[in-house]
């Protein structure tokens, strides 16, 4: 389960709320507010008004949550991907070096910067280069 809410009387108003509290369960995975208020969807003839504050104040913000989080992920593929295919076609210190500027050159999704560091590192490994602080790259061996 993504959300799980509790749906009290606050007064006279109704709240629902996804966070866990001392008193309720709760699952908040896409950062809706704290405390959502319901309208009351009963007139004051008795009769059930139209009631869509459900579907636009909860599953609205979800859906458009879960997009966002579908398309960094589809970013962030696509940016390590990329530097993947860069660091396979590297094949000196120079280039290596040279990916090592890039990394701070692209905007970072989630973790991308520090996986493309590690791409960087590993391609370094094989092709026997170490790092130098002094030179702050990679230095051949040989």
């Amino acid at each position: 389960l993504d959300l799980v809410g509790y749906l009290e009387l606050d007064g006279k108003k109704r709240v629902i709320t996804f966070d866990p509290t001392d008193r309720n369960d709760g699952k908040n995975t896409c950062n809706l507010p704290s405390v959502i208020e319901l309208p009351i969807t009963v007139g004051d003839d008795g009769h059930g008004l139209p009631n869509t504050s459900i579907a636009e104040r909860v599953i609205k913000p979800y859906c458009e949550r879960i997009e966002e989080n579908q398309e960094k992920g589809r970013r962030y593929d696509r940016l390590v991907g990329d530097f993947s295919k860069l660091c396979q076609a590297a094949d000196s210190a120079d280039r290596i070096n040279a990916l090592i500027g890039a990394i701070g050159d692209v905007e970072h999704v989630g973790s991308s910067e520090l996986k493309c560091k590690t791409l960087v590192a590993a391609r370094a490994k094989e092709l026997g280069l170490v790092y130098d602080k002094s030179k702050k790259g990679y230095v051949s061996t040989k």
